[in-house]
């Protein structure tokens, strides 16, 4: 279950997919199926991370991960039910 608590420096914390927000200058375009797809299979190995907005005042921002966050809400939008 995600924790509702605010994230802390340095620490790993689970945040619900809904309150991230991706990186605001993400260049790269990612193939959000293959990765739905990956997903599927395999599950998550590696994990998302995130800037708690210290000194960038962007907080719940993703650092690494986030055309796997945009996966992960294709896949609760098309199986709503998939755990």
């Amino acid at each position: 279950m995600a924790s509702t608590t605010a994230p802390a420096a340095g620490k790993t914390t689970a945040i619900a997919p809904a309150q991230l927000h991706t990186f605001h200058k993400n260049p790269r375009q990612g193939d959000i199926p293959a990765i739905m797809a990956s997903l599927r299979r395999h599950t998550q190995y590696k994990p998302i991370t995130g800037n708690i907005g210290t000194h960038t005042g962007r907080p719940l921002e993703i650092l690494a991960g986030n055309h796997t966050l945009l996966a992960f809400r294709a896949l609760a939008e098309a199986e709503p039910e998939d755990k």
